[in-house]
């Protein structure tokens, strides 16, 4: 089964469980993890890696922020991650803001 990686989590892919549209890629996995545990692997989208089935890696450095994420309550989680770049670039110019100013 594919799986999905991100921050030192390991989740399984669901069958058909990668979708992108709308500056949105969109993941179904499974996991015995909780809600919150979920928000928690899911709080820095910068970098996630899908490892296929045969072993090889696709990692993907685009997403900016999660959406949203759905409890299907039966152990399935749907995750929607930006990956809009005029919101990455917004968010990198309120960083070089804050640097400037000294924050």
């Amino acid at each position: 089964m594919e799986k999905i990686r991100i921050n030192n989590y390991e989740f399984e892919l669901l069958p058909m469980g990668v979708d992108e549209r709308n500056n949105k890629r969109i993941l179904t996995i499974s996991s015995p993890l909780n809600s919150l545990e979920i928000k928690e692997a899911f709080s820095d989208v910068s970098e996630v890696t899908m490892v296929l089935n045969d072993g090889q890696e696709i990692t993907w450095l685009d997403g900016v922020r999660t959406l949203s994420i759905t409890d299907h309550l039966d152990g399935t989680y749907t995750v929607e991650i930006s990956t809009d770049i005029v919101e990455r670039q917004l968010a990198e110019l309120r960083e070089e803001i804050k640097s400037l100013r000294g924050e």
